[in-house]
């Protein structure tokens, strides 16, 4: 079609249009831009300037014309290219600046801006039927209320009556697309059913007349038709149901009403059959079911059990299993062990049943049962762990993963563990490595400073019939966790004490918490107020070897003579602290009750010779104290003690202290031995 004739196209529509009062002026572009898109169906594109594809041809469809190439005033030039007529007049030509970017930017926008609302209502008036008033939703309204039928309902309605009613108003909302997505008519008649059962005027055989007729009525429609009006018939019966719980709901069992138990015990089982997300409904109806009702109505609860387990399947993401087992928790907090106990007895067994099944992915449904039962406010531990262990025996069946048990025990822990998400989120680093999940589990109590669950999560390990796994648990903690402690937990571990291990790391953890409110800035775990408590926590294993504990110290003297340059010599403070870091050590295992005076006597001397052969540090008087006390503990128990260590120690206070001092303490000792001698004796005779 030529653009003349689609002109005169245009312009015929335009007078048939606009009728003869109408003073909108409507423009040439608008009209060019509705009738290309609704009137023609053939349009031949002329070609200007040379009629054989070419550069030129290219230029001219991209909009890209040289001077020589413009023909003001013309469509379409009879002179060749490179004649006269086609020249521009140059005369009439004034230079203008650029404009800049931004400047052409923004009046892009405002051309954009002023043109598209006008052809978006036009192409909407065009496209739309032929009722004007259903673009105005006060009119639509107006016009709902206006055509609605009489509902006011009593004793003599019969159900088939607001059944009809009901079917007539949603099939009034589906003959339009404004009124499909609002449901006003059918809005209305919901209002309407609920104050007719608030008017307590209803029995129950009305109440599933009315349910049934009106989900039959709609079903035939899910049938060959499209996801958005299947998912309008769901939504319709999940209102229906909804609107039905507010109405009962006022009938309580106070003393003055009647409970029915049969129409709530049908309402739960209806919501269970819906195909949508039905769980909102489903704690709106357990709110208004006293706790003395529920075993009367353990079918439509159970149905409810069942439908979620079975939607448990279908979520692979964790963080939503988790999610809608907090909010079917929050359900079924009523239920408690004592009179409830068949119903998580029934929903386990269901779980086994669907073990062998082929279209359901067992270890999902599992994990949505688990964190269901850990959500429960009455489900303990103890029933926790047993339904994890049958769920998890059998041949063939897939254990626990390790991320499962995690989430598992911060589900049951959920009051007690601070800052919840974030161990959450240090969870979500694992992605598919399970085996690095116990050491980000155990990063994240660290590092939140709760570090005191580990040990209720070994426990709790235990209980599940996992010991290996917290050797696990122990091992993948110190990749992560690096202090002044993690040599003595290795040493722990390396001896299979994985429980030592996190106990050591505890109790450092506990004494920085401490050293940090008291403002003390040392790092070393010796010089902290709990260092008696780790070390006597590490000396309860016979196996551990007095140098590997002193080498984890750094108070161990490394082998042959020292060779130091003097530009590595240790600056005052540092000789300071391992004078300290030894002198406490010393005396920490003199007081260990629990190891033998031998094993005792090892570590003391060790860490005297540390001193005395290490350059800049002194044997204190602390030291030697704790040295006096190992070497007295045979004569405390009225033996005559050793001699060569009782010789070794005067040796060390003649050289350290001083000779008076040593000879006090020889005489001291010389008399303590012959009192012991004469016990002895008078036992003896």
């Amino acid at each position: 079609m030529s653009p003349a004739l689609a002109s005169q196209c245009r312009r015929a529509a335009n007078r048939h249009i606009r009728t003869q009062n109408d003073s909108i002026w409507i423009p040439e572009a608008l009209l060019a831009a509705v009738f290309d898109r609704y009137c023609m169906k053939l349009r031949t594109v002329a070609r200007y300037g040379s009629s054989v594809p070419g550069p030129m041809e290219n230029r001219r469809r991209m909009g890209k014309r040289n001077m020589a190439e413009l023909n003001p005033g013309q469509l379409r030039s009879t002179s060749p290219l490179w004649g006269l007529e086609n020249l521009a007049d140059l005369t009439q030509w004034h230079w203008k600046p650029p404009t800049p970017p931004h400047e052409r930017l923004r009046q892009h926008r405002d051309e954009s801006a002023q043109e598209q609302p006008l052809v978006r209502t036009m192409m909407n008036w065009f496209s739309q039927p032929a009722h004007g008033d259903n673009d105005n939703p006060t009119a639509t309204e107006e016009t709902v209320a206006q055509s609605l039928p009489e509902m006011n309902w009593d004793a003599q309605t019969m159900p088939t009556q607001i059944v009809d009613t009901g079917l007539t108003l949603f099939f009034r909302d589906l003959e339009s697309e404004a009124t499909t997505a609002t449901r006003p008519n059918f809005t209305e008649f919901r209002r309407n059913w609920s104050n007719y059962l608030t008017s307590s005027l209803y029995s129950g055989d009305t109440i599933r007349t009315v349910l049934d007729g009106i989900q039959h009525g709609i079903n035939p429609l899910r049938t060959g038709t499209g996801q958005s009006l299947e998912w309008v018939v769901d939504r319709i019966k999940l209102d229906l149901l909804d609107a039905t719980i507010a109405g009962l709901s006022v009938h309580g069992p106070d003393g003055r009403s009647y409970f029915h138990t049969v129409i709530w015990c049908d309402l739960l089982e209806r919501i269970s059959e819906l195909q949508i997300n039905s769980l909102r409904l489903f704690a709106k109806a357990m709110d208004y079911i006293p706790e003395n009702y529920l075993n009367n109505l353990s079918t439509g609860v159970l149905a409810n059990i069942r439908t979620y387990i079975i939607a448990s399947s279908s979520h692979e993401n964790r963080s939503s299993v988790a999610r809608q087992a907090s909010k079917m928790a929050t359900s079924l907090k009523k239920l408690n062990l004592t009179d409830h106990l068949h119903l998580l007895e029934s929903g386990t067994q269901y779980v086994l049943m669907l073990r062998e099944s082929t279209d359901l992915y067992f270890p999902r449904i599992r994990t949505g049962w688990l964190q269901l039962l850990a959500r429960l406010p009455s489900a303990d531990d103890s029933y926790l762990i047993k339904t994890a262990c049958i769920l998890e025996a059998g041949k063939g069946v897939k254990s626990l993963s390790n991320r499962e048990i995690c989430e598992m025990y911060l589900a049951i822990r959920r009051s007690s563990v601070k800052r919840l998400t974030r161990v959450y989120n240090d969870l979500e680093n694992t992605s598919e490595e399970d085996s690095t999940c116990y050491g980000y589990f155990g990063m994240a109590l660290w590092e939140t400073n709760q570090f005191g669950l580990a040990q209720d999560f070994c426990k709790f390990l235990y209980k599940l019939g996992r010991e290996q796994d917290v050797m696990k648990f122990a091992k993948g903690m110190r990749i992560f966790i690096k202090c002044e402690a993690s040599p003595l937990a290795n040493i722990a571990i390396g001896v299979g004490d994985p429980v030592l291990a996190i106990n050591i790391l505890n109790i450092y953890r506990e004494s920085r918490v401490e050293a940090r409110k008291k403002e003390a800035h040392s790092r070393c775990l010796l010089h902290t107020n709990l260092s008696i408590d780790t070390l006597r926590t590490l000396s309860k294993n016979r196996s551990l070897k007095h140098y590997k504990v002193l080498s984890a110290l750094r108070v161990k003297q490394p082998p042959g003579r020292q060779t130091q340059s003097p530009l590595r010599f240790p600056t005052k403070r540092q000789l300071r602290n391992e004078n300290r870091a030894a002198t406490r050590a010393a005396m920490t295992f003199a007081l260990l009750e629990n190891m033998s005076s031998r094993q005792s006597f090892a570590f003391v001397s060790n860490c005297v010779n540390y001193l005395r052969r290490k350059r800049g540090l002194v044997v204190s008087d602390a030291a030697l104290r704790a040295l006096l006390h190992n070497i007295t503990r045979d004569l405390a128990e009225g033996r005559p003690g050793r001699i060569t260590r009782l010789r070794w120690f005067l040796s060390l206070v003649d050289k350290y202290v001083g000779r008076d001092r040593m000879l006090k303490i020889g005489l001291a000792l010389k008399q303590w031995r012959q009192i012991n001698a004469w016990r002895r004796r008078m036992n003896a005779g």
